[in-house]
């Protein structure tokens, strides 16, 4: 049993490393210092397992993952508003007349071409590469 758990550390720290702001790739860089400039990095972690990860937390609560080219894949908070410039018009005119606010969004995932949004009370929309609204995300 040790052996086995000092394997899994050993294999645990061989894929997750922690990177400086400065080891991003540029493009991360860049779309922090576009939509977060104020905030503080609070921790840098790169993940090489099983494919190549940054995952980066700002202050006070929004947690962005990168792909290893520095393409932001993911973007939450707990609390925070998010960037809606990440979003086309349509999709933010179709979550004003549902929500009648951007500030619902909690997180944003790009899943290829589309986008999926979740709101803070759990609802998750897929809009298309263009912005139109797909379909409602069933849990």
């Amino acid at each position: 049993m040790k052996r086995f758990t000092f394997m899994l550390l050993l294999i645990l720290a061989t894929s997750i490393s922690f990177a400086q702001k400065g080891q991003l790739p540029s493009t991360a860089n860049d779309f922090i210092n576009i939509y977060f400039p104020e905030r503080e990095i609070v921790e840098t972690v790169e993940n090489t397992s099983p494919h190549s990860t940054y995952l980066v937390e700002i202050a006070p609560d929004v947690t962005i993952i990168f792909d290893i080219s520095g393409e932001w894949q993911s973007i939450e908070t707990a609390s925070s508003t998010l960037p809606t410039t990440l979003l086309k018009e349509n999709t933010k005119s179709f979550i004003l007349t549902k929500y009648n606010s951007l500030s619902m969004i909690m997180r944003i995932d790009k899943i290829g071409s589309k986008k999926e949004i979740t709101f803070f009370d759990g609802n998750r929309f897929l809009f298309d590469e263009t912005g139109q609204f797909e379909q409602i995300i069933k849990n």
